[in-house]
């Protein structure tokens, strides 16, 4: 997932090579920024990995189901959290990582950590449900997560976003994670109808 990650940065970096160095710059900003918040969903949602597939093997499909609301809780209160700090404290971030003096950078920073805290929306979803499946041995399901995230939404909302110019650069994650949020959705409600005689014990 974290290898996902970075082809999903670099699909956006190639982009922003077309428009300016402080463009460049400003995105190293908001790869800081996200390194604040993506280790806490990482640790989250992986660390209760081995619970549930522990009882999954075991057919305590109780305690699964406690433990995936637990995650998707989680990750999402850590998420939406995310946001509100990102959004409302975007220039004090950005003059975490640029000096006070760059103050054409410090503004692109701060207006693009405003829309790129969006992706936090939209992302923890996503990766909650891949956690699950990677937790109860369905690398198929995981599979395919992971590479709607790392490729082809993001490759897709390049060219859909193209006309906005930095600000759809900026926006290319968040836009991505919707529709790889709407196919998570339909894989564990498939998921579930194909499991419900077990998860109704």
């Amino acid at each position: 997932e974290l290898g996902g990650e970075a082809r999903s940065m670099s699909i956006v970096i190639g982009g922003l090579a077309e428009f300016f160095l402080y463009a460049v710059a400003a995105f190293a900003v908001l790869m800081y920024s996200s390194d604040l918040v993506q280790p806490m969903l990482y640790g989250l949602c992986d660390s209760l990995q081995p619970a549930i597939g522990y009882n999954w093997g075991a057919q305590t499909y109780d305690r699964v189901k406690t433990l995936v609301k637990c995650v998707f809780s989680a990750t999402a209160v850590v998420s939406v959290f995310a946001i509100g700090v990102m959004f409302g404290f975007s220039r004090q971030i950005a003059s975490i990582f640029v000096a006070g003096s760059e103050t054409e950078l410090l503004d692109l920073s701060a207006h693009a950590l405003k829309l790129f805290s969006v992706k936090f929306f939209f992302w923890w979803f996503g990766f909650a449900a891949t956690s699950f499946y990677n937790a109860i041995q369905k690398p198929k399901n995981a599979a395919i997560l992971t590479l709607a995230t790392a490729l082809v939404f993001p490759m897709l909302m390049v060219v859909l976003l193209w006309p906005l110019g930095l600000d759809g650069l900026w926006l290319n994650q968040a836009a991505s994670y919707v529709p790889v949020g709407i196919v998570a959705f339909v894989m564990l409600r498939r998921t579930q109808k194909e499991l419900a005689p077990q998860l109704a014990r």
